[in-house]
């Protein structure tokens, strides 16, 4: 049976030819896995403007709101600016395809694509970012104005109700001296008429004695009007001790209104640019290298079948 070994100057030639289809073939695949790929990211983000809700500093929109109005009416408006400017269609579609994160009261915006993409694409972004700012200073405005009034109206509401205040308690203060004075006149009254009950005993004469009862009879009535006066001066007295309460409880509330207000007008903050569009190199990561060792395999499997295919042609050239 002759001998069907190939020749050792065949198997150096396979040996070539193997390597030379294995380098070839992943140098290829190599290059398309790496050129097409998306090499480069742009990335931006905005802090929405916050305030106190409910004593909690948090956004005053919804984070989630904002972000679709980011994807859908900015995003277009700024894909039309670009259009309008002469950027293909192509690179629009690319654009488009950007990604939109709210992250706690931030949203971040990342467009991947490739090196010849990037300025157009911190264009774009730099287009959603000032349409979204410029639409939350609008709402943001209207918010501080709207605390503006409320802290105006709580300011003059309070000076009136200090004015009342110090009306009532100048009332107050009269009415303690009108019940001094009043006091000290029941109590002469109270003396003179006690004196008089004292000398009806020790006088005879009839006529005398009836001037005598005519006076008591005068002090009797002097001395229950008095004591009606005081009556009626204590019953005020309550009253606008009860109405100067009341004022300064709503005087005090007003004051913690306006109190409040201008700590929610101080802590207020605008929508803002927390990271300008940047280009952020993307680094090899798992799923590129998979390709590669993918490419690497198929380089394997192509320069093995090559080899094969050559040693069929040779044992066919010898037999023929």
């Amino acid at each position: 049976m002759p001998d069907q070994t190939p020749p050792p100057r065949t198997i150096r030639l396979h040996l070539r030819i193997f390597l030379l289809v294995l380098l070839g073939t992943f140098l290829i695949l190599a290059v398309a896995v790496a050129l097409p790929g998306k090499n480069f990211v742009v990335k931006s983000s905005i802090e929405v403007a916050s305030g106190l809700v409910n004593d909690r500093w948090d956004a005053i929109e919804p984070i989630d709101q904002v972000a679709k109005q980011i994807s859908s009416v900015y995003a277009s408006a700024a894909l039309l600016e670009l259009a309008q400017k002469g950027v293909s269609i192509s690179d629009l579609g690319v654009l488009q395809n950007f990604r939109v994160e709210p992250v706690g009261r931030s949203i971040v915006l990342s467009n991947f694509g490739s090196a010849s993409l990037a300025g157009v694409a911190k264009e774009f972004q730099e287009l959603v970012l000032s349409r979204t700012i410029k639409d939350r200073a609008a709402l943001t405005n209207a918010i501080r104005a709207g605390l503006d009034i409320k802290i105006e109206t709580a300011r003059r509401t309070f000076q009136e109700l200090n004015t009342q205040s110090k009306a009532i308690a100048d009332e107050i203060e009269e009415s303690k001296r009108r019940s001094e004075s009043i006091r000290v006149q029941l109590a002469t009254s109270r003396s003179d008429l006690s004196s008089k009950f004292q000398r009806t005993g020790s006088i005879k004469n009839e006529d005398a004695r009836a001037g005598l009862e005519a006076e008591i009879r005068e002090l009797r009535d002097q001395i229950s009007i008095q004591q009606g006066l005081a009556k009626e001066i204590s019953t005020e007295r309550s009253r606008a001790t009860r109405d100067l309460a009341d004022i300064r409880g709503k005087a005090e509330e007003q004051a913690r209104i306006i109190a409040i207000s201008e700590r929610d007008k101080q802590a207020l903050s605008e929508t803002r640019t927390t990271l300008a569009p940047s280009l952020i190199p993307l680094p090899l990561g798992r799923p590129r290298l998979y390709f590669f060792l993918a490419a690497f395999a198929v380089s394997i499997l192509l320069a093995f079948g090559t080899v094969v295919l050559l040693n069929r042609f040779d044992k066919w050239d010898f037999h023929v």
